[in-house]
């Protein structure tokens, strides 16, 4: 059991944290090889398949009946589920681009209310502010009157007509106070009413931006199938043939055979080890997003505890006792980095980084492990600090 001081407590969770940190973007940089290593495949299987459909096609009259009865077979399955998969996207783009054109005609409907009300609140405005100045006016006028009957004792002897012009005052504004609040509305109105408007219009123009995209990419998978539906027919069934084997069927010539080998190797050898390692990479991102967010609000709490024995020298200096296996647990990011060297290495060895992932999510970070380091963690603060108050 480690004794920490609360300074040195709180550096050894700021050194779990970075530690934690700068792992996590290891393994970002790994995830990012990955992905550029697993579209590479994808590609180099393409490549692969389309040579094998033109091989097929030039030595069809060589290679075993069966299996070119076979590809045909599938040939024609595929080509019917490629018209039905265009028909499919063709109404997809009707519908899509329905919405598109439903949102520019809200999108106008917002402007011409705002150019509808504009005059109208506009006149208003003028009407109220016309007049707001006559009872201006007015109120003046009766402030002027009173103030001439009051003088030379007018107090005493034009009382009468002193409180009716004060009441007719009264009245005026009353009614000025009743116009500017009038006016206020109307401004008010004008300003939430623009407010609004520009916020839908704004959340128009970003939904309709995302369909239209939506739409780019649909008519992009529509042109590639009708432009290339026959071949991409062929290209389908001949790797179903691949992908649905447990090995790829012989064709009666050697150079096929190795193409649909190689294809076969790729598919399920290279691009599941690369998927398996994506995904147990993913898995750990989130681990280790969470588990930082975790040790930065425990650091905080940490931060608070020795800001107070800062403050008051009077307190005794507190020292917590780290167990053992809160030591040994933030021990696993230098071991788990000794695998992460070199981003390009863990991808060209996608299964070596999966199985080092795997070991330390199954057996180290799992969550009644990150839970159990949390709350030994908090135990031991909260023991350190029960000494004050003994």
């Amino acid at each position: 059991m480690a004794r920490l001081n609360i300074h040195q407590f709180e550096d050894f969770i700021s050194t779990a944290q970075g530690n934690v940190g700068e792992l996590y973007r290891e393994i970002e940089e790994v995830q990012e090889a990955l992905n550029d290593a697993r579209e590479r495949t994808r590609l180099e299987r393409q490549d692969l398949v389309e040579r094998a459909r033109r091989m097929l096609k030039d030595k069809r009259g060589s290679l075993e009946p069966g299996f070119v009865s076979d590809w045909d077979q599938r040939v024609d399955t595929e080509h019917k589920s490629l018209e039905a998969e265009s028909k499919v996207l063709r109404e997809l783009i009707e519908e899509e681009q329905g919405k598109a054109d439903e949102m520019l005609g809200e999108a106008e409907e917002i402007r011409d209310k705002l150019r509808r009300l504009n005059p109208e609140l506009d006149s208003r405005e003028e009407a109220l502010k016309a007049d707001l100045g006559r009872l201006n006016q007015e109120a003046e006028r009766l402030d002027n009157e009173i103030a001439r009957l009051a003088k030379w004792f007018g107090l005493l002897f034009r009382k009468k007509a002193i409180k009716e012009k004060g009441e007719q005052l009264r009245q005026v504004d009353k009614k000025i106070d009743a116009v500017e609040k009038a006016l206020e509305s109307v401004r008010s109105q004008w300003e939430s009413t623009f407010q609004k408007a520009t916020e839908d219009e704004e959340s128009l123009e970003a939904e309709w931006q995302d369909t239209q995209e939506r739409v780019a990419r649909l008519r992009q998978d529509l042109v590639k199938i009708e432009s290339d539906m026959e071949a991409e027919s062929e290209r389908r069934a001949l790797f179903n043939m691949v992908k649905g084997a447990e090995e790829p069927p012989p064709t009666g010539d050697a150079e096929m055979d190795a193409l649909l080998a190689e294809i076969d190797r790729l598919s399920d050898d290279v691009l599941d080890e690369q998927e398996n390692a994506l995904q147990a990479g993913s898995e750990m991102l989130g681990m280790m997003s969470g588990l930082g967010e975790g040790l930065n609000g425990f650091r905080e709490s940490v931060a608070s505890v020795r800001q107070e024995q800062d403050a008051h020298s009077e307190l005794p200096t507190l020292h917590v006792e780290v167990p053992d296996t809160v030591v040994s647990f933030h021990g696993y990011w230098d071991q788990l980095s000794e695998y992460i060297v070199n981003e390009r290495q863990m991808a060209a060895h996608p299964a070596a980084f999966c199985k080092a992932l795997r070991q330390v999510i199954d057996a180290q970070l799992t969550g009644d492990s990150i839970e159990r380091m949390f709350t030994e963690m908090g135990d031991a603060l909260s023991s350190a600090t029960d000494r004050w108050n003994a």
